[in-house]
């Protein structure tokens, strides 16, 4: 065998040890630089995944309402999964929440009224809060509708990333817009902040 055959044969033979941890090095860095990035982004779609849950929850009473002819209450609640007969005792929602028919519209949960749903409590770090009226219930009418506008603020205190939901007088429920750096919007173009 020639040495030009030989040397040839030499260098298709793979990868030297000095190549191999070149590579090894820049998918360090690589890795490096992208975790966190992942990271936040793994947080703001849990984020989004309990707002879209909430939201399904405010749909749920609507509808219910609007089916059963009566009022509708979801409530937030401490012990909504680990009681039979759980109370809308809590002060923020992110402990939990009820559903139910409030026969008496006095929306206490009395002996007789049908638990629609139960919520159980949010993960560590994130927060669900209501302003004015929609502090720690919202009643739904037969027609669909609340007595009270507000607003319920969903923040991860991690990322310091906030979610909201708006509601209206007239039933309607939709997540609010978000500025360039993720902050949501009210009607009026302020930002809403999370509260501790």
């Amino acid at each position: 065998m020639s040495a030009s055959k030989l040397s040839q044969r030499k260098t298709a033979c793979g990868l030297s040890l000095l190549e191999l941890l070149i590579t090894i090095v820049i998918a360090i860095i690589l890795m490096a630089v992208a975790l966190p990035n992942f990271q936040e982004l793994i947080r703001q779609n849990r984020l989004r995944a309990q707002i879209n849950e909430f939201v399904s929850a405010l749909y749920l009473t609507q509808s219910e309402a609007v089916k059963s002819g009566q009022s509708v209450v979801i409530c937030a609640s401490l012990d909504a999964e680990s009681s039979d007969t759980p109370s809308c005792a809590a002060v923020h929602w992110d402990r939990g929440w009820v559903i139910f028919v409030d026969s008496d519209k006095d929306t206490v949960i009395d002996m007789g009224e049908r638990i629609v749903q139960r919520g159980g409590p949010m993960r560590s770090g994130t927060t669900l809060r209501g302003s004015g009226g929609v502090a720690n219930a919202i009643a739904y009418s037969a027609t669909a509708e609340t007595a009270i506008a507000g607003t319920l603020v969903l923040c991860d205190q991690n990322i310091n990333y906030a979610r909201a939901v708006l509601l209206g007088v007239n039933g309607r429920i939709r997540q609010a817009n978000r500025d360039d750096a993720g902050v949501p919007l009210k009607d009026d173009g302020a930002g809403l902040t999370c509260t501790p």
